[in-house]
């Protein structure tokens, strides 16, 4: 009898361990949800301070947390709320490394440079040529995304997390203590800023790996070469983009005709500049059966269109002058379904003699619905071609 009593006694025991263990253990992906929802959805840095590991909460105060996700989450919180429901996120897998789980997330929200740039137009149209109308930044935003589609970026994020006291808390690492490691991390990032500068990105993206492996997360600039090297062309090779097709035709340094604005009934005037302009010509194609939509703008913003040398010197696209229609007789008219069309993009010619490789990138409408995405043309100096003025 005595030992049937042991017996009962011992499996209780283990049926109250085990009962217990699970009850106290919520699942990784539980933690990183809630810290997701208290600090990306919504704006509760009070709680989620609660989640974090206590290796963290010794390094940063409740208070200075609270500030830094405030001050993160201001902008959100002026968005109109058709805008806010496009922050969303998705657990993607969890990974278990030694004594730490690793919890692959994607992000999804608003393309804050779309939105900024649709503002900008916005607010120009509005002031139609008065000064004294300008509208207020905030009231234009509001008015601006309440109308216009949004258009959506995503990002992956990684979150470690850590088993403390039979709960999960998540470990951000905000420890800033200087160590050997820290220095070979230093060095990783020069060998990774020099070879972006040079344009080996093959090359950058191999060390950008080796730093995320270390950091236990992917980097946006990881994300950002990947696509660099996913959307980059030669000359005569062809690019798909969303409905948009582009192929490079030739690159040129020479100058330019400007054509300029008539009246109904005048004829049509052109100037040839004094200056040189590095050019390349493009073919772009719509391939889809439906759509109408102008690839690329008349009035482009600084840094849609750019050339970059291999030293890290980058020469930008020229303004159209006042009084100019076009350049090159370039059209910005909508391209319809099924047509192709040679357009030139124009920037300053080159800064040194002595570059070898230039990457031009290219920010284009894809679409009807706003959507954009960058082309990146890779050329060798023996590739372009000078002429000089007749």
């Amino acid at each position: 009898m005595e030992k049937k009593i042991q017996l009962y006694l011992y499996l209780l025991f283990v049926i109250s361990n085990i009962v217990g263990f699970s009850s106290c253990h919520r699942k990784p992906e539980d933690v990183v949800r809630n810290y997701l929802d208290l600090t990306y959805i919504e704006s509760r840095p009070d709680d989620a301070y609660d989640l974090l590991s206590s290796e963290d909460q010794k390094i940063k105060t409740r208070d200075l947390f609270i500030r830094e996700i405030n001050r993160k989450n201001y902008l959100k919180k002026k968005l109109p709320k058709n805008v806010r429901k496009q922050y969303k996120y998705e657990i993607v897998k969890t990974e278990k490394r030694a004594d730490t789980l690793i919890v692959y997330t994607k992000l999804y929200k608003p393309d804050a440079e779309e939105i900024m740039r649709e503002l900008g137009f916005f607010m120009l149209n509005s002031i139609s040529g008065n000064e004294d109308k300008i509208p207020d930044p905030e009231n234009a935003l509001f008015s601006l995304m309440e109308e216009k589609p949004v258009v959506v970026i995503s990002e992956e994020k990684i979150f470690k997390v850590v088993s403390e006291k039979n709960d999960y808390k998540i470990f951000l690492n905000f420890s800033k203590k200087k160590s050997a490691k820290n220095i070979k991390n230093y060095k990783l990032e020069e060998r990774i800023s020099k070879a972006i500068r040079e344009l080996r990105f093959e090359e950058a993206l191999s060390l950008l790996k080796v730093k995320d492996s270390v950091e236990g997360r992917l980097s946006q600039q990881t994300s950002d070469i990947q696509s660099i090297l996913k959307h980059t062309v030669t000359l005569g090779k062809t690019l798909k983009m969303g409905n948009l097709e582009i192929t490079a035709l030739s690159a040129e340094i020479r100058p330019v005709k400007f054509r300029l604005d008539r009246t109904p009934g005048e004829r049509t005037r052109e100037l040839t500049s004094d200056e040189q302009y590095f050019i390349l010509t493009c073919k772009i194609f719509n391939l889809c059966n439906q759509e109408f939509f102008c690839p690329k703008e008349k009035l482009s913003i600084k840094g849609d269109v750019n050339v970059q040398d291999n030293f890290g010197n980058q020469m930008h696209e020229i303004a159209i002058p006042e009084g100019i229609s076009t350049i090159d007789g370039n059209s910005y008219k909508n391209l319809s379904p099924g047509e192709s069309r040679t357009m030139e993009f124009i920037c300053e010619v080159p800064l040194v003699l002595q570059a070898e490789k230039y990457l031009w990138k290219i920010k284009l409408n894809t679409d009807n619905r706003n959507t954009t995405m960058n082309a990146y043309i890779l050329l060798k100096e023996k590739e372009i071609q000078r002429k000089i003025k007749q």
